[in-house]
């Protein structure tokens, strides 16, 4: 059987979980693998230091006998533990636009932190607000 596309290993990059893993689950469907073999598929991906990872978090457990659910909640927690709102509002709130920086990638930038702040319906305004 032929494969659509590969899955690179995990950098373990805390930033990076989120978007490795809609790309593994686009990948599963891209190539139809069942619930049954996806944690192997998982394990065998992933990467030797994500593994080792998976098995320190389990002890005594192998991964291998577990969930794709039970795996993929255990590193959301390691790896995206709840933020602090007002924290990362203030990171949010403080950035500003670097000299090296194009007007087209500081948005993009104010982006990336407030996915982090819980904007809700106030999104808009607070991208504005740093904007102007």
């Amino acid at each position: 059987m032929s494969l659509i596309g590969r899955i690179d290993d995990f950098s373990g990059e805390p930033s990076e979980w989120t978007s490795y893993l809609e790309r593994f689950e686009a990948y599963r469907i891209a190539n139809d693998i069942s619930d049954e073999k996806c944690v192997s598929v998982f394990i065998t991906v992933i990467g030797q230091t994500t593994y080792q990872l998976l098995r320190n978090l389990f002890e005594p457990d192998k991964p291998s006998n577990l969930t794709f659910t039970q795996l993929k909640g255990k590193l959301n927690d390691y790896f995206t533990p709840k933020p602090l709102i007002i924290a990362e509002h203030f990171c949010f709130h403080k950035r500003d636009q670097r000299s090296d920086e194009t007007i087209a990638a500081y948005p993009v930038e104010l982006k990336k932190l407030a996915s982090k702040c819980e904007f809700g319906n106030s999104l808009t305004e607070s991208l504005r607000d740093c904007l102007v």
